[in-house]
């Protein structure tokens, strides 16, 4: 909830210390974060937007999301 900028600007570098699940795809030479969607909020909206997803897209079963009850943090567009 606090420095959100600042965190969603780390996911934009390539080389970084390898902390949590989205390290080990942002690094990859492959991939490429394009844009980042930020909704500054005093609420917890990350598990309320995953459980929607969750209902309607394919997702990576546990990831990005070990410390919460969400099924998952990422979610496949196909």
């Amino acid at each position: 909830m606090n420095n959100l900028e600042k965190r969603v600007k780390r996911h934009f570098l390539k080389r970084k210390k390898i902390r949590w699940h989205i390290d080990y795809i942002t690094t990859n030479r492959n991939f490429e974060v394009e844009f980042a969607i930020l909704i500054p909020s005093k609420k917890r909206l990350e598990c309320y937007l995953s459980k929607l997803l969750s209902q309607k897209l394919d997702y990576v079963k546990g990831f990005g999301s070990t410390d919460c009850k969400c099924k998952s943090h990422l979610y496949i567009l196909k």
